[in-house]
């Protein structure tokens, strides 16, 4: 798996043809761009519409064999996504529209759990995740990662539309922060950092005793450690930001996030220890928790299509 522009795609062989797919946590999409002189099974259709009497007969992603999936077929990119998705051949979106049947939907017969699964690999550095890199990781279609990532916990998604869970709880350590509650947490893959709300992000920092990161009547949204903290021997005497996500009444459909301080620190070229979670509101977003790119690092995440859950599991390091 590689990241293009944020967004994670590889290479999959669709119909005959092999194409650089990105998938979308937020589209119900599946389109791709034919080749010229391509050999392939697929048929230009030029149009984004449901098809019912066009798609793939033979392999649709490796040796998965799916008859006649509807999907869009294009002789050039769409102008929407000529500059974002450059050096991408085609989109399979991860979400549902409650009007059509989704792409993935046609998978799950074909396939031994409706589960795709990321496992993304961090940079081994105290760095944000980069915009653009190749080999970050692995794509599961039909199950979990269970070689690279360890056990993984379920929560409700909060919507069909996009990969969001309900946040419950938010801890630091052994230390929880206050109204924390029911926001609801998006994953996004046109974002690269961590984004939470401005009380919990302000809560994060005033337990950590973090500062604003050019002093105190900074509103970058952004904070520092005391000097030294991003030290190997400092970092292991950090505590791990623990989130949970799903129903507040059944533990049974709850997930946890766990965040630890490799996943959270960034040291910058400035030499300063920075907290890789900033404040949504001073980034320009709504009050609310937005997780980009960097939430993936040293982790999986699983989208169980069928029962309409998301998944969560700590990579084996």
């Amino acid at each position: 798996m590689d990241r293009i522009n944020y967004k994670k795609c590889g290479m999959l062989n669709i119909g005959g043809q092999n194409v650089t797919l990105t998938f979308a946590t937020g589209l119900s999409d599946f389109w791709i761009v034919k080749e010229k002189q391509s050999e392939s099974l697929l048929k230009p259709l030029n149009k984004l519409v449901e098809i019912k009497d066009a798609g793939i007969k033979g392999p649709l992603i490796s040796n998965v064999k799916i008859t006649n999936v509807p999907l869009v077929v294009f002789t050039s990119k769409p102008a929407a996504y000529s500059s974002s998705l450059a050096n991408i051949g085609g989109l399979l979106g991860l979400s549902s529209d409650p009007n059509t049947k989704s792409p993935l939907q046609y998978l799950t017969q074909n396939l031994p759990k409706p589960i795709l699964t990321f496992y993304t690999k961090s940079n081994g550095k105290l760095q944000i995740a980069s915009q653009n890199e190749k080999d970050v990781g692995f794509i599961t279609f039909g199950g979990e990662d269970n070689t690279n990532c360890g056990e993984y916990s379920y929560a409700p998604l909060a919507k069909t539309s996009d990969w969001s869970v309900n946040v419950q709880c938010v801890k630091v350590g052994d230390t929880e922060c206050a109204k924390t509650i029911n926001k609801t947490m998006t994953i996004s893959d046109d974002e690269l950092s961590m984004l939470a709300p401005q009380q919990v992000v302000e809560e994060i920092a005033k337990i950590m005793k973090l500062k604003p990161f050019g002093g105190e009547e900074d509103n970058s949204g952004m904070y520092v450690f005391p000097q030294g903290s991003c030290e190997a021997k400092n970092i292991a005497k950090l505590p791990t930001i623990t989130i949970t996500v799903g129903d507040p009444d059944d533990c049974e459909k709850q997930a946890i996030i766990n965040i630890t301080p490799r996943q959270y620190l960034q040291y910058t070229a400035l030499g300063d220890c920075r907290l890789l979670i900033a404040n949504s509101v001073a980034m320009g977003y709504e009050d609310g928790w937005l997780m980009g790119a960097q939430l993936f690092a040293d982790r999986c995440i699983s989208i169980n299509w069928k029962e309409g859950t998301l998944g969560f599991a700590d990579a084996k390091i």
